[in-house]
Formats: structure tokens, C-alpha cells, sequence
């Protein structure tokens, strides 16, 4: 559901949305790689919750997660 002129102060022609409105959520659950898998080069990079952007690298294409955006 969009909220139109929720908050007052919005630019003409913006929206404001509950976040949880714009999101889809992506089961993972078979597509973890170890840590102790990470490759140090690759094909697929690993995202994680670590400092660095990627934590690693997998060649396992299973591991592959492709979005549907939109």
C-alpha cells in the first residue's frame, strides 16, 4: 500500500512507502557457502556480513542467487 503525502515536506511528484512494502525476501538457506570454502579468486563473489564487501569467491554455480528485479 502507497502512502501518498505521508510527510508533508516530500518533493512534488515523490512517494512516501513502508519499506517493508518494496522488498521480497530471497530464501538462501541452500545457497551458503562455509567460510572455511571461500576461495581468495572466482567466479561468483560471496557477500557476507563480514568488514569487507566480498568475503570471498565460489566456483560452485549451484551457489548462484539470481534476482528478478523489477
Amino acid at each position: 500500500m502507497i502512502k501518498r503525502n505521508a510527510i508533508e515536506d516530500l518533493p512534488n511528484g515523490w512517494l512516501s512507502v513502508v519499506l517493508s512494502e518494496t522488498i521480497d525476501k530471497i530464501p538462501a538457506q541452500d545457497k551458503k557457502v562455509k567460510q572455511k570454502d571461500y576461495l581468495e579468486f572466482g567466479q561468483i563473489p560471496i557477500i557476507d556480513q563480514g568488514q569487507e564487501f566480498i568475503g570471498g569467491y565460489t566456483n560452485d554455480t549451484s551457489k548462484r542467487i539470481e534476482c528478478d528485479f523489477r
